[in-house]
């Protein structure tokens, strides 16, 4: 892929189907978590489980990244092979993840 010369990139915008901002409670405090709750698209499952399976044992990082900018860098907890997920993501980051003009649901978003 000419736009990931370094080969990182673990998926874009088109492997996602839906973002949705959302709130939880943590298991363990009990604290008010906010994330986003992502659907992807059966290339985007595959993806996504290859990286989530290499970094969910040392605890690695995928990186959210827009227009070459990190956004953020959730930690991977655990492997997912499913269609959905979600990232906790600070209050303020939501509008920017689930807006109709960026990141999730814009197809330049890049996972890596």
């Amino acid at each position: 892929d000419s736009s990931d010369p370094e080969g990182t990139k673990v998926m874009d915008g088109n492997q996602i189907k839906d973002a949705q901002a959302g709130a939880r409670s943590n298991a363990t405090t009990n604290a008010r978590e906010y994330v986003v709750n992502l659907t992807l698209t059966s290339d985007g499952v595959e993806a996504f489980s290859k990286a989530t399976e290499e970094l969910a044992p040392t605890k690695g990082r995928i990186y959210i990244m827009y227009n070459g900018e990190v956004l953020s860098a959730p930690t991977v907890n655990e492997h997912i092979a499913s269609d959905t997920c979600s990232m906790r993501q600070h209050r303020h980051l939501l509008p920017i993840f689930v807006s109709e003009h960026c990141l999730f649901n814009c197809r330049r978003c890049v996972l890596r």
